[in-house]
């Protein structure tokens, strides 16, 4: 097959390439014999290739391709990969899918353990506990033999089941390990916990039951016992609170709890209270749904009654998100509900290790009862496993106690897909974690592993010994022990909700609490939580369904095992014949491991490529590089609507707008660095991702559903705008219209400018500036002067344009067409793209990547200059949007907004702004205030004048020759000509429409005036600075100088004046006023304008000659009507009338005059004091050089 030659040489190119694979000679082996210590087979390695390429080439779906190319891999692993590097088992490594932050580093000195034990390596890839049923997902259409095995909490068992058939039944191999002695686990553990459907899927490696902690010091002097009772907790606290605990002179909280602001301890918090008054026959009866009827638990009295207590408790709770609360720990507060890590942190940091109590989590006297709706003191019949407990008000009750489980552990699971040998070794793994003894070492070692045997609940000598080694108190692990073995044996523990959409309905909890926090009434909080879980329970699919689900993670009901995975396919590799040989020959190199996962990356690169995926198919983080682009959001205007909305108000906002952002985050593949308060901090691995981001985000927060008394506050009420009147009647406008009149304002700036600009010119040349000249041959005429353009700009024509019609049904109702603009919270994003490697940090402790320095400043000091509502960005990130075509593909309208330098000192240099926004969304740019925090260079596209416009054609005349005759120094002139011309274009307010490296530049004018005193600064300025004696040196930069009469007396016959008429560069400009069509350029942001003045302009600085400034006749009449009938040569400029010229491409002649700076004796009159000018500028200009 000869065509397969090229394609089978850069396959393995590629293979070999990417693994950066050494070929040394000596080290290849013969064809056909077996790869070595730590190789593949080099048939094996024929074999990948062949098929590989054999699957690519047929004339299939790139669907049905993708599938064919995994199954060649999943082969390809299971046939060829044995005996690799790190293993002395002959197996490959293990590859486990892991967890992040502190619980990854105790799992790492696991996998160090075992292999010294056994022989095997075991990798982590390491993952977000919640992201662990989307990752698998998503490797097991593609490539399921990526992983052996996971760690997941006992929450996730129903979703792994439902979801994949990644999950293997392991009574097999638990009925053949004796050594894992499954009797020894807990009865929770090992029949709910770990198993769905009637079979073991998961082996335990950790528990997590909760129970009150307390300071025994404290409460003994306050004459107070252990709270039996919800009610009996808040008398605690009140009594407790503002003592000082730890002897720092300083009144503390009585409670520790994670009651406010942390969703996964306040999710807990709720649930343990919720279930002491919803769950009283034991777990299979559930405490969120009930498993029969499907009633929503947490919509009824029972929440209204935990929102009162928790309330109650809020006033004494310091909060604290981390693992281990450091308040408690401080001895800053005396009572405390937690799970093992705190009793352990506790104890071997704190000077308090032998004054820490231990019981269980209080439980409730009253309960749901669940015909009725309503609460009702516990009886034996309503809480048939309540035990009568004497309370502080000194009766004796039945209290319903339902200790909690936290998230139910975390427990090891196997790949169904992979072959029985690897199943085992990875069951072995897990087993060789969770039997008695290591397990026991972990449990008073590790932070991260709780109890879950029976065996580590043991208190008897030799057990508290081990304990006391480790510098435990007896006293306090014994009680501590005990409590927890009465919590894992108790008739009614409760479990984590391990149902469909289990993490949503918890949610609903954590919702339920922030609303509790900004003090909403307890029965509308239950109200609103009823409403949230119903909407998701209609969302979760058939009732059946969801049902089925809930009562198989109670283990109600028992369905079959799950089938069997698919027998993966098995390519057997005999013995080839010579052309097949002669390819291993070829190949002929010990290929290792990287060689399969190089092969299965090429597979599956294009999908995994769109989504932002590793190889693995993790969450990838955008790494170093020019597209990786930083965003910042904020909120406009959250000070006050804290400030000022109402209980609960803000904090549902912040939820909803939360939700959003996230939302959409993972749609476009971001990734949240961190939170600031109401500001997110993200990261994305293109700036087409982020501006995909933003766009969506901006449109969500219109659709959302806010809160009335939201919408009601002027910062979040509903803007809607239509066309105005005006821009309804608008007229077409011909070449010919006559524009309207000059404001006194703009005269008044145009004469400042024009005084300005002669001055610098003055101060160059040492003449004074005069205030009356007479010329015969200036056209200021009464007869000819005309009236001078309207100053318009596009952010005035978008006010006319576009005004608020009121309420979208008030529009409606009066047959407008409208768009709603604003409506919730507005919401500003600064965007910046490219980051280089010593703008990232890795924060070890928390497993997260963080993005700083310069361009993180960047990001949020763009996003802060805008009003909300506004998407920022830098010239950085415009650019590589044009390079992946994004804003086409869009529909986004970008907009340049200038340059721009910070007006503090915390970054320097100047800023080209970009904004975006989708153009049904363009009203909005009627609206918007200008930019915050920054000076304005040069203005942006919203500034740029429209309607009749003055245009100013400059040229650096034979920049090419002289580029050829010195690059460098011709480069450094084109760069002081553009940088002089800038300075000069800021005083006169003029528009830089292009400027070309070729020295061409256009330039756009509200006014004739300031484009003929901008022109005539131009090249006045050129002339005088300090040019490199090589360049004057050149034919066209040498010094012209005009010796006229009028000088002071040297002895010669007469006295002389010596006037420069050239030197330096020679700038050639020319200049027209007109109408023209305004548009934004999608590859600048910029105005573009056509239209027949652009032409004339463009002719007529052809037609100047070098050094000088030329305009049409109508230029110099505009410009005189300006000054109000005064004179032009009163501000020190002079026309020249040079005739009637043919232009190319215009029908009628045009007449033209030159215009250029009035020098001393074609004055008369006062002399003129530059200073006096309010709006001048001064300009540092070079001394001029002298030739004879």
């Amino acid at each position: 097959m000869p065509s397969s030659a090229p394609r089978l040489s850069w396959l393995v190119s590629v293979l070999l390439v990417l693994c950066d694979v050494s070929l040394p000679a000596a080290a290849q082996p013969s064809a056909g014999s077996p790869a070595s210590g730590n190789g593949i087979s080099t048939n094996c390695i024929a074999a990948l290739v062949r098929d590989v390429l054999a699957a690519t080439s047929t004339n299939v779906s790139a669907e049905e391709k993708y599938s064919d190319v995994s199954r060649v891999v999943n082969s390809f692993v299971e046939s060829c990969t044995h005996g690799f590097e790190g293993s002395s088992t002959g197996l490959r490594p293990l590859r486990i899918l892991g967890v992040t932050g502190a619980a990854a580093a105790e799992f790492a000195q696991l996998t160090s353990d075992f292999q010294l034990n056994t022989g095997y390596k075991v990798i982590f890839e390491p993952v977000a506990y919640t992201d662990v049923v989307r990752e698998l997902e998503f490797v097991e259409p593609t490539s399921p033999l990526v992983y052996d095995g996971w760690l997941a909490d006992g929450s996730m068992v129903v979703e792994l089941a439902i979801h994949t058939k990644m999950t293997a039944p392991l009574d097999s191999f638990v009925a053949r390990d004796s050594r894992l002695q499954w009797s020894d686990v807990t009865e929770y553990v090992r029949e709910i916990s770990s198993t769905y459907g009637g079979a073991t899927v998961g082996v335990p490696l950790s528990g997590r039951p909760l129970a009150l902690m307390y300071r025994e010091d404290v409460l003994d002097a306050a004459n107070l016992t252990t709270p039996n009772t919800w009610e009996d907790m808040v008398t605690a606290v009140k009594i407790l609170n503002g003592t000082d605990f730890n002897g720092d002179d300083v009144s503390d909280f009585s409670l520790c709890w994670e009651l406010s602001d942390c969703a996964w301890h306040g999710t807990i918090a709720v649930s343990a209270v919720l279930a002491t008054m919803t769950q009283t026959a034991g777990p299979q009866t559930g405490f969120l749904w009930d498993p029969d009827t499907m009633a929503a638990l947490g919509g009824t009295a029972a929440m209204t009654r935990t929102m009162e207590l928790i309330q109650q408790l809020l006033p004494y709770t310091a909060t604290s998100c981390a693992p281990i609360n450091p308040n408690f720990m401080r001895g800053d507060c005396a009572i405390t509900i937690a799970s093992e890590a705190l009793f352990k942190g506790f104890s071997m940091y704190t000077p308090f290790k032998s004054l820490i109590g231990t019981a269980l989590v209080p439980g409730s006297k009253i309960a749901l009862n669940r015909q009725t709706g309503g609460l009702e003191a516990c009886t034996p019949a309503l809480c048939p496993h309540a035990v009568r407990e004497r309370t502080y008000d000194g009766t004796e009750v039945l209290v319903n106690r339902a200790p909690h489980f936290g998230i139910g552990g975390f427990s090891g699971f196997v790949n169904a897909y992979q072959d029985e040998e690897h199943q085992q070794a990875m069951f072995s793994f897990f087993s060789f974690a969770s039997e008695p003894v290591y397990s026991k070492h972990l449990v008073m070692t590790s932070m991260a592993v709780g109890v879950y045997r029976k065996s580590h609940l043991d208190t008897n000598a030799q057990s508290l010994a081990a304990w006391r080694a480790l510098g435990y108190d007896d006293a306090a692990v014994k009680e501590y022990l005990t409590t927890v073995a009465v919590a894992l044996e108790h008739p009614n523990f409760v479990m984590d909700l391990r149902m469909l959409n289990g993490e949503r309905f918890l949610g609903t909890l954590y919702t339920a609490l922030l609303n509790a926090s900004a003090g909403m009434a307890p029965a509308e909080i239950a109200a609103n939580v009823l409403v949230e879980q119903t909407a998701i329970l209609a969302s979760s699919g058939a009732l059946d369904v969801v049902r089925q689900s809930l009562r198989a993670g109670l283990g109600i009901s028992v369905a079959s095992p799950p089938p069997p995975p698919p027998t993966p396919v098995v390519v057997v590799v005999s013995q080839r014949g010579k052309s097949e040989t002669n390819v291993a020959i070829i190949l002929g190199v010990t290929i290792p491991l990287a060689v399969m996962l190089t092969a299965l990356l090429i597979a599956v690169l294009v999908v995994r490529k769109n989504r932002r995926r590793s190889m693995f198919g993790g969450h990838l983080v955008p790494p170093p590089g020019e597209d990786t682009t930083l965003v910042v959001t904020d909120i406009m205007d959250s000070t006050v609507l804290w400030e000022t909305l109402g209980p609960g108000v803000m904090e549902c906002a912040i939820a909803t707008h939360n939700a959003i952002v996230r939302l959409a985050l993972v749609k476009w593949s971001g990734y949240e660095q961190t939170t600031e308060g109401d500001s997110f901090l993200l990261a994305f691995h293109t700036p087409s991702d982020a501006l995909g981001f933003a766009m969506q985000l901006q449109a969500n927060l219109l659709e959302a559903a806010w809160e009335p008394e939201l919408l009601q506050h002027p910062f979040c009420a509903p803007v809607t705008m239509g066309p105005s009147a005006a821009l309804l009647a608008t007229r077409e406008v011909k070449e010919d219209d006559d524009p309207d009149p000059t404001s006194a304002c703009q005269l008044g700036n145009a004469r400042e400018l024009v005084q300005s600009l002669h001055a610098a010119a003055a101060a160059a040349t040492g003449d004074e500036p005069l205030i009356m000249v007479e010329s015969a041959t200036s056209l200021d005429s009464p007869a000819r002067r005309g009236a001078a353009p309207a100053a318009s700009t596009m952010a005035k024509f978008m006010r006319l344009a576009w005004t608020s019609e009121g309420s979208p049904a008030a529009a409606a109702a009066a047959g407008k067409s409208v768009v709603t603009v604003f409506k919730g919270l507005r919401v500003r994003i600064g965007m910046h793209s490219g980051v280089e490697k010593v703008d990232v940090e890795l924060n070890a402790t928390a497993g997260r990547v963080f993005f700083t320095g310069v361009p993180l400043a960047l990001t949020k000091a763009i996003g802060d200059a805008g009003a909300g509502g506004m998407v920022l960005m830098t010239k950085e990130t415009f650019v590589c949007l044009h390079l992946d075509r994004a804003l086409k593909d869009m529909g986004v309208l970008v907009l340049s907004m200038g340059k721009h330098t910070f007006t503090d000192d915390t970054l320097r240099g100047c800023l080209c702004v970009y904004q975006a926004i989708e153009r049904q969304l363009v009203p909005r740019l009627a609206v918007f205030e200008p930019l915050r925090g920054l000076s304005e260079l040069q203005p942006g596209a919203m500034d740029a004048p429209i309607g009749t416009v003055c245009i100013a054609f400059a040229n650096m005349v034979g920049l090419a020759t002289l580029q050829a005759w010195d690059k460098d120094r011709a480069d450094v002139a084109l760069d002081a000509y553009a940088a002089v011309l800038k300075q000069l274009l800021h005083d006169a307010g003029g528009y830089l429409v292009d400027l070309t490296a070729s020295g061409q530049c256009l330039v756009a004018f509200h006014h004739p005036l300031d484009a003929v005193a901008w022109g005539a600064g131009l090249i006045e300025v050129m002339k005088h600075r300090q040019w490199d004696e090589e360049l004057l040196s050149h034919e066209l930069c040498e010094e012209v100088l005009l010796h006229e009469p009028g000088g002071e007396y040297t002895g010669g016959s007469s006295p002389l004046s010596r006037r420069v008429l050239l030197r330096g560069p020679r700038i050639k400009i020319g200049i027209d006023v007109g109408k023209v069509q305004a548009d934004v350029a999608p590859l600048t942001g910029r105005m573009s304008y056509h239209g027949k003045v652009m032409n004339r302009a463009a002719r007529i600085s052809s037609k100047a000659s070098s050094g000088k400034q030329w305009c049409s006749a109508t230029v110099w009449e505009k410009a005189n009507g300006l000054l109000g009938g005064a004179r032009l040569l009163t501000a020190g400029i002079r026309g020249t009338q040079l005739g009637a010229f043919s232009l190319k491409g215009v029908t009628r002649r045009v007449e033209l005059v030159e215009c250029s700076w009035r020098h001393g004796d074609d004055a008369a009159g006062g002399s003129h004091d530059p200073s006096s000018s309010a709006g001048s500028r001064p300009i540092t200009l070079g001394t001029g050089r002298e030739t004879s």
